[in-house]
C-alpha cells in the first residue's frame, strides 16, 4: 500500500432493536423492529475512508463463523482491503442495541474475535495514516503506531468507547 489508510480495529455484527422506550433494568420492552447491520469502530472507519476515496487496508479479527464471513464479505464490498483480517477461534464481535423513538440507545458488546486484534504481522509501511480506536488490545495499538511513525505515516487515534476506571491491556468492553 503507498499512501492510503491502514484501519487497526473492530469490527461487529450489530444487532438492532428499534423500541419505544427502552428498558430499565429489568423490563422488557416488546413491540419493537430488528435489524442486523455491520459496525464496530474499526469497520466503521474503514468503510468511510473506503468511500471517501481512500485506498484502504483493514487489519482486524473475525471469526471461523458465518458472521466473520458475512462481515469480511461486506467489507470487501464497500472496497476495503480485508487481506490482512485474520481468522480467529472466537465469534466474531457482536454489538446488541436498543434504540428508543428519542434515539437513545443502550449498547451491549460481545468483543469476541476483537479481542485478538494483532498488528505485529503487518507492515505500516507506506501508508500515509494509520488508524484506530480503543476497541482492540493496547500493546498492538502501540506496537502499530511506533511502526508506522518510523515509516513516516500519520497515526490517529479515536479515544472510543471511554470505559472510566477501567485498567489492564485491553480497551474496550470489559469480560
Amino acid at each position: 500500500m503507498t499512501g492510503g489508510v491502514l484501519v487497526l480495529g473492530s469490527v461487529n455484527v450489530d444487532v438492532t432493536v428499534a423500541l419505544e422506550h427502552l428498558p430499565r433494568p429489568g423490563q422488557t420492552v416488546s413491540g419493537g423492529v430488528l435489524r442486523r447491520g455491520h459496525g464496530g469502530k474499526g469497520g466503521n472507519q474503514a468503510v468511510a475512508a473506503a468511500r471517501a476515496g481512500a485506498a484502504v487496508r483493514f487489519v482486524g479479527a473475525v471469526g471461523r463463523d458465518a458472521d466473520g464471513d458475512e462481515v469480511l464479505a461486506v467489507l470487501a464490498g464497500e472496497g476495503v482491503d480485508v487481506g490482512a483480517v485474520t481468522r480467529a477461534d472466537a465469534p466474531t464481535g457482536t454489538a446488541l442495541i436498543c434504540v428508543d423513538a428519542a434515539g437513545e440507545n443502550q449498547i451491549a458488546v460481545a468483543p469476541g474475535a476483537n479481542r485478538l486484534v494483532t498488528g505485529r504481522r503487518v507492515d505500516p509501511a507506506g501508508a500515509a495514516v494509520v488508524v484506530a480506536q480503543l476497541e482492540v488490545p493496547l500493546a498492538e495499538i502501540a506496537d502499530v503506531f511506533g511502526r508506522a511513525r518510523a515509516a513516516g505515516a500519520r497515526t490517529v487515534l479515536n479515544a472510543a468507547p471511554v470505559h472510566a476506571g477501567r485498567t489492564g491491556e485491553t480497551c474496550g468492553p470489559g469480560p
